[in-house]
């Protein structure tokens, strides 16, 4: 069962060993696009992995959410069971308190588009800004516009 793909407000993380940058991810996609959704167990292909999810994790997730974050956002935490009985845990939050940070850092998740030898691949980052309204505006991400050019703060770069 696969869960689809990473977009801007979709992160996978492999296991709660990574669930720091599965919050980072929900911090950065709040202040963009005003909703998140985590899911811990789960592989980069949206296919749960089987990782060792407990109940008690729940709980880590609550307490890392309400230690490390200035604003804790509205948030559903619950582990669920595919058709095959492996566990993720589904952390969908939403929030217009901007700006969330987490571990003290300001952060905006944008996509980074690159294009390697005639593929062009996506890639969702989490970009670290200080939070005033033009850096969210405008950021230096720049965008990809399918004819070899890439636009960054209104400049045109040629690539090969």
């Amino acid at each position: 069962m696969s869960l689809g793909t990473e977009n801007e407000t979709t992160e996978f993380v492999d296991s709660m060993d990574e669930m720091a940058e599965g919050l980072r991810s929900m911090a950065a996609m709040l202040n963009r696009y005003h909703k998140a959704n985590v899911y811990i167990g789960v592989g980069a292909d949206g296919e749960p992995n089987g990782a060792d999810i407990k109940e008690s994790d729940l709980d880590v997730i609550r307490e890392s959410m309400a230690s490390k974050m200035n604003t804790v956002p509205e948030a559903s935490i619950t582990i669920v069971t595919d058709e095959s009985g492996r566990r993720y845990i589904h952390i969908f939050a939403t929030g217009y308190d901007i700006p969330y940070t987490y571990d003290g850092w300001f952060r905006i998740r944008r996509c980074c588009v690159t294009r390697t030898n005639g593929t062009i691949s996506t890639e969702w980052k989490n970009l670290m800004t200080c939070g005033m309204k033009r850096h969210r505006i405008d950021m230096p991400c720049g965008r990809y516009d399918y004819n070899a050019n890439f636009h960054v703060n209104r400049r045109v770069i040629s690539t090969p």
